[in-house]
Formats: C-alpha cells, structure tokens, sequence
C-alpha cells in the first residue's frame, strides 16, 4: 500500500510532498518535504494510515498516487528547459 500526495499553492510558496508506503511489518514510513529536497522519514504504525492521509487531505494536499515518479531528467535544452524522459 502507499500513496503519493502533493500540496502546491503558489501564493503560500508551498511545493510540498508527502509519501506514504507500507513497510510490511506493521509499520509504514512516511517521507515529506519540498519537491525536489530528499524529505525527512518517519515511521507510524499502520493503524495511523488512514489519520495521517485524512490530516493531509485535510491542508490541501491532494492524492497523486496514480501518477508515474520521474526520476531522470536530460540536460537543458532550448534556452535553459529541461525535456524529462
């Protein structure tokens, strides 16, 4: 189980992430941070998953599990863009 779960608001400056994924042992491990930063990990147990989802819906994050992580990006290009492959 896991979730992906961004919170992007340009007048607060927030870019923010927050990564949910069960560690199979009863536990799950969440990362979060600013987009682009490696985040900060903490563990809950699992009986914590649905309240820590449920707290960040609740600020404005919104649930982005279903799209694919890009981790690669190519050298810029065309005045400084970058094309991700």
């Amino acid at each position: 189980m896991q979730a992906y779960l961004i919170n992007v608001d340009a007048t607060g400056n927030h870019n923010k992430f927050y990564k949910m994924e069960e560690t199979g042992n009863g536990f799950f491990t969440a990362t979060y941070g600013r987009v682009g930063a490696k985040g900060v990990t903490r563990t809950y147990p699992i009986s914590a998953w649905n309240r820590k989802y449920q707290e960040k819906i609740k600020k404005g994050y919104v649930d982005k599990t279903g799209l694919k992580h890009v981790s690669t990006v190519s050298p810029s290009v065309n005045g400084g863009y970058a094309a991700i492959k």
